[in-house]
């Protein structure tokens, strides 16, 4: 019997869409900006199919419960745009905003969604976000991805630029901010939600001139034991991905519930540690760490969800 393929597999390694129809599957695009000067940090997140959003997790586990009782969802119906931009400990902004399913398009060398735009060029990427607020950003990269996607044959992380160099302004209601800073970008997707294997989810970034870092730390359902803990350093022009156990050690009662590590250590390459929280909701929660890449100080930025709590 011939089977429908749930996704275009045909470049598991490119930047591109991979136009995944998995009933809960997602592909993301994800960009991390950081100004040292003026402590801002920009975060956007470009879904076709939103991993974070609780109707669409609900919509997949009621179909998953009762597949001919519920029509399956797919990503298609729930294309997204996120923007989080942070000043120091404070939050000046934090949308999500749905995305008509007709104004999404992908092209060879550009993604639409709606009003926003991710463009592709011969020296990096060029992003527009139209939200409560306007960014436009330029990323060109120093040091690229590795030639591989980490992850399973369900899921696949694409660290495409773990550094950039970024200018662009965001346009605030009452003023306009210059960036002037780093950048870091990745891509993921996958066949089904992640909410299906994981409790909660952590992504984070470390950023300093010359280096960069990025973490993802998945806690399985039902336990605090670790699932899957990668990470990637690019240094001196490399990019490595991490292969030591990591030593985990939790804060049991964080602020809403939602637990989050106290310190993540990583062989000899990469630690966190002294977290704070700088924005919380009843599933998400954001703080800062002191972050150091081979021993060299940087600060951190990562995000928590709780699927448990989104589901609820």
């Amino acid at each position: 019997m011939p089977t429908i393929a749930l996704l275009d597999s045909s470049d598991a390694r490119g930047d591109g869409w991979h136009r995944v129809i998995a009933p809960g599957g997602f592909e993301w695009w994800h960009f991390f900006v950081s100004q040292p000067a003026g402590d801002v940090r920009v975060i956007a997140d470009f879904f076709y199919g939103n991993p974070f959003d609780p109707k669409y997790l609900r919509r997949y586990r009621d179909y998953r419960a009762s597949p001919t009782q519920n029509a399956p969802p797919t990503p298609a119906e729930f294309p997204a745009v996120r923007l989080a931009i942070y000043e120091g400990n404070t939050c000046l902004l934090n949308t999500c905003a749905r995305i008509e399913p007709a104004k999404f398009s992908a092209g060879d060398s550009e993604l639409c969604f709606g009003e926003s735009h991710i463009v592709r060029e011969t020296g990096g990427w060029r992003l527009r976000i139209s939200a409560e607020t306007s960014v436009e950003m330029q990323l060109t990269p120093t040091i690229t991805g590795p030639a591989g996607a980490i992850g399973s044959a369900d899921y696949r992380w694409i660290v495409t630029a773990p550094l950039c160099e970024a200018h662009g302004t965001i346009r605030l209601p009452d003023r306009q901010i210059e960036i002037h800073g780093l950048a870091y970008h990745d891509h993921r997707y996958g066949v089904a939600s992640p909410a299906t294997a994981f409790s909660r989810w952590l992504r984070g970034c470390v950023l300093r001139p010359g280096a960069s870092a990025a973490i993802e730390l998945a806690i399985g359902q039902d336990t605090d034991h670790q699932q899957i803990c990668r990470a990637v350093v690019a240094a001196n022009g490399t990019v490595e991905p991490l292969e030591f156990t990591p030593s985990v050690q939790w804060q049991r009662r964080g602020l809403f519930g939602i637990p989050y590590p106290q310190a993540i250590t990583i062989g000899h390459r990469l630690a966190l540690c002294r977290p704070q929280r700088i924005e919380q909701s009843c599933d998400e929660l954001t703080l800062n760490y002191d972050g150091f890449i081979d021993g060299m100080a940087a600060p951190a930025l990562c995000q928590i969800a709780d699927f448990d709590r989104m589901l609820g």
